[in-house]
């Protein structure tokens, strides 16, 4: 049976039907479906209309438009056998579209019955075709230079170019996949990235300051001469008072043993005091 979305073009071929197919093919099938489904051949019907989805795609000749009008005409006869008004009243206006004075007749479609209402629901106002084709050469239901399908109701659209010709069924204005033109992959260009080389850096040597101990060193041979003067002037004054002959023998040993103390260090502490203060005064 017709798959119930027939906007795509359905891979499926059986081994015995031609592929391409001529519109010979396509026309003889067409009257054996629509004999089938007269007689209440529901077998033959459900046979011949499953034929037709795999010729439709395989078809590579123009159609003509009345051959368009049946293939709408089965399309919706197999809506009503899957009861399904809405898919009916698409595949029927596409129908009436190219032959509007067609009708079911009483026998398929008597009066009163939902086919019939169906029928006429149909036949109102279209929609205005407005879904744009794209760029190429196109036949619409048979017909050269038409530019859009409508959205509301079904198009047999064949593409022709240098291939040949593709055949798809359109629904509700839904162009098949298989007719859309092909995009060439857009490669992009590799992106080199150039080598980020830094700039040199130089690095300074960061020198401490030298310690200037010039003025320690100088305060310090000042106190050392200071301190040699005074032990000088400590040993003369003990010799002075061990000499007068005024103090005890125990007091003498004591002033002698002062004196001779005082008498080196006053001498060695100023000369390293002169020493310490020279060597302030070079450093300067």
């Amino acid at each position: 049976m017709i798959a119930p979305f027939l906007a795509f073009i359905l891979p499926a071929r059986a081994d015995d039907l031609p592929c391409p197919a001529t519109a010979a093919d396509l026309s003889a099938t067409l009257d054996q479906a629509l004999v089938a489904y007269g007689a209440w051949d529901w077998s033959t019907w459900a046979r011949t209309a499953s034929r037709l989805d795999t010729l439709l795609p395989c078809l590579h000749e123009a159609l003509s438009p009345d051959d368009a009008a049946r293939i709408h005409k089965v399309e919706g006869l197999e809506a009503w056998v899957r009861r399904d008004p809405a898919a009916v009243e698409t595949a029927f206006r596409a129908w009436f579209a190219i032959q509007p004075k067609a009708d079911l007749g009483d026998a398929w479609a008597p009066a009163g019955s939902p086919l019939e209402a169906a029928e006429a629901r149909a036949r109102g106002a279209g929609a205005v075709a407005s879904v744009a084709l794209p760029e190429g050469t196109w036949l619409v239901d048979g017909y050269p230079g038409i530019r859009a399908l409508a959205p509301d109701r079904n198009a047999v659209v064949q593409r022709l170019d240098a291939a040949g010709i593709t055949t798809g069924y359109a629904v509700g204005g839904a162009l098949p996949k298989d007719l859309l033109p092909t995009v060439a992959p857009v490669t992009a260009a590799p992106v080199t990235a150039a080598p980020v080389t830094a700039a040199p850096v130089t690095v300074v040597p960061v020198t401490a300051a030298p310690l200037r101990h010039d003025r320690a060193l100088l305060w310090a041979g000042g106190v050392t001469t200071v301190a040699g003067v005074a032990c000088l002037g400590a040993a003369w004054v003990t010799r002075e008072r061990a000499m007068s002959g005024e103090v005890t023998e125990e007091a003498f040993q004591r002033l002698e043993t002062w004196n001779r103390v005082t008498g080196w260090a006053g001498p060695v502490l100023g000369a390293a005091g002169l020493g310490v203060g020279i060597a302030g005064v070079w450093g300067r």
